[in-house]
């Protein structure tokens, strides 16, 4: 349950539920509610990368970005989006991929300065 690991760290980061300081029980539900945010964001980029939606991916986690800056995370899943991206593009998340015993041990066919994914 990755979703619920990352709800539990971003319940206790520095910060979480600020705007809702000095009102009692109302912290814990402004932060809460950051965190379900959070994660929806999260789950809906992984969602979306699942589906080989990449662009809608990347705009999840440049939202969870902003919402949670100093998660190393949202890096991580936006370099992820430009692989998987990449990896499409080269036909490996295909089933013929891995039926190619010469394609599978030999790789991809080109070469890295081929590259169409000029982010990556």
């Amino acid at each position: 349950m990755p979703g619920l690991a990352l709800a539990l760290v971003a319940a206790i980061a520095p910060g979480a539920g600020a705007r809702a300081a000095g009102k009692p029980g109302a912290r814990a539900n402004a932060s809460n509610a950051d965190v379900n945010r959070s994660s929806k964001l999260l789950d809906r980029g992984f969602r979306q990368l699942y589906d080989l939606d990449f662009h809608g991916a990347r705009a999840e986690f440049r939202s969870y970005e902003q919402s949670s800056p100093a998660d190393p995370l949202a890096q991580a899943a936006l370099a992820a989006s430009y692989l998987y991206e990449q990896f499409n593009a080269r036909g490996v998340l295909t089933s013929q991929f891995f039926l190619d015993d010469e394609k599978l041990l030999r790789g991809v066919d080109g070469s890295p300065a081929q590259n169409r994914n000029e982010p990556f």
